[in-house]
């Protein structure tokens, strides 16, 4: 019993990230929906999990038995940070273009997973909103995506015109036991 209490797990898969350009016109600057198989995510800050049990594209963990982005780490003990982050990198990182109307992602956790934006060249790193971490399917969005990140790049004195958004980054706060799927 005093194992399973160490043991922290981590099952997160994401199933669809956007980027949109006009919430009016619908227009999609960037999707991805894990049909296919992508680069793994890379951890790129906070604490190590003891063991990493999953981290690949699967054909039925995201929301309607679809594909989804499958992580699964394995925490035990106390973390120096209590903080994990875990980046997917665009393709090609996307110009910080003005119309910018949103970021989401779609996921299902028992924790809340923070939607975090890298904006390059800069070494920014935006602190957007957070999934409640229910157990159910939410959609985490970043409102107003453009005001915000050039508000944030100006606030580091750097052009917004010059900004690139490189990534999202999934951050976990992992507590004793929890699940995430994501699409």
């Amino acid at each position: 019993m005093r194992l399973a209490y160490l043991s922290k797990m981590l099952i997160f898969a994401p199933v669809a990230l956007m980027l949109m350009a006009s919430v009016a016109a619908g227009e999609e600057l960037f999707r991805q929906s894990f049909d296919d198989a992508v680069p793994p995510l890379r951890q790129t800050w906070g604490d190590t999990p003891t063991e990493v049990l999953a981290n690949s594209v699967e054909p039925d963990v995201g929301l309607d038995a679809s594909p989804g982005l499958h992580l699964k780490l394995d925490f035990r003990g106390d973390g120096e940070h209590n903080l994990s982050y875990w980046t997917y990198d665009l393709p090609e990182p996307m110009p910080l273009i003005e119309g910018l109307s949103e970021i989401s992602f779609r996921l299902k956790s028992n924790v809340a997973i923070g939607l975090k934006i890298p904006i390059a060249p800069y070494g920014f790193i935006y602190h957007a909103p957070r999934s409640e971490g229910t157990g159910e399917w939410e959609t985490v969005t970043l409102t107003d995506a453009w005001g915000e990140l050039s508000a944030w790049c100006k606030g580091g004195e750097r052009d917004p015109a010059g900004a690139m958004i490189s990534g999202i980054i999934f951050a976990v706060a992992p507590p004793q036991c929890l699940t995430v799927n994501a699409c």
